[in-house]
């Protein structure tokens, strides 16, 4: 069972879609939603507000609990702070990041990317901060 938005979606094929501008990797068959051996679904669903002004709110979904790793990129590739690393349960979650570094400092204008790694998968968005 997929739930994107608080609605319930059942997919009877096991192939990868892109879905209204949100990375989807790995859906599983209807028949086979608790077999695990076929790989983990995660859908990043959205960094919002984008661009993000004060702060900014990230959601993810997992088929199954899963370790977690959610964690924002500057443009240049450098890690600017992780916000989740841990085990993340079934269902959606969601983080609010405040626009400061691990340093605790507020980060400039610009490009940034927030990266989901869980369950062996990894989904990128890209997000801009505006002061």
């Amino acid at each position: 069972m997929l739930v994107v938005d608080g609605d319930v979606a059942t997919c009877c094929v096991n192939v990868s879609i892109p879905f209204e501008n949100r990375t989807l990797v790995t859906i599983y068959p209807a028949a086979a939603e608790s077999d695990t051996s076929q790989g983990a679904t995660a859908l990043l669903t959205r960094v919002h507000p984008n661009p993000a002004r004060s702060g900014a709110s990230i959601e993810f979904v997992l088929a199954s609990p899963a370790h977690a790793r959610l964690e924002i990129f500057d443009v240049s590739g450098r890690k600017v702070v992780t916000l989740f690393d841990g085990t993340a349960e079934t269902g959606a979650s969601r983080f609010t990041w405040d626009l400061r570094n691990d340093a605790g400092h507020g980060v400039a204008s610009g490009v940034y990317f927030c990266r989901l790694t869980a369950a062996g998968e990894s989904l990128t968005e890209k997000f801009v901060v505006v002061r």
